[in-house]
């Protein structure tokens, strides 16, 4: 079926989540699209009640999204909550999918080993 998930992330923020932090922002519903482009979203800007963004949320807080939802990291302004040159902003993100996927998209941002030993399908 074209509507089932097959990964989902895990995404934990390390430091306070703010306007000047670099939040992530989702788009409601582009999950439901099926092979969406998301990078259609950088040039017709999605209605502003489908985005949801991550300013407001704590150090330790859990975000769960399916992978196939579109999401994209904003530009980090605040110094003082980044690291290095960019402004980095310390966050924990962990793929969880279906034996089968390998994030084709992602590959140079994600390791491609498992963190748990088994069949894995492979």
């Amino acid at each position: 079926r074209l509507f089932d998930p097959y990964a989902v992330v895990v995404y934990i923020p390390l430091v306070d989540m703010g306007d000047r932090s670099g939040v992530s922002e989702f788009i409601l519903g582009s999950h439901r699209a099926g092979a969406l482009d998301c990078s259609r979203f950088e040039r017709e800007p999605p209605p502003p009640e489908q985005v949801v963004s991550t300013a407001g949320l704590s150090a330790g807080d859990v975000v769960l999204f399916d992978i196939r939802l579109c999401h994209r990291g904003l530009l980090r302004t605040d110094r003082e909550r980044g690291y290095g040159e960019f402004c980095m902003r310390p966050v924990v993100a962990m793929n969880f999918g279906v034996d089968a996927w390998e994030d084709g998209e992602d590959v140079h941002n994600w390791g491609q080993s498992f963190l748990v030993e088994g069949p894995h399908g492979k």
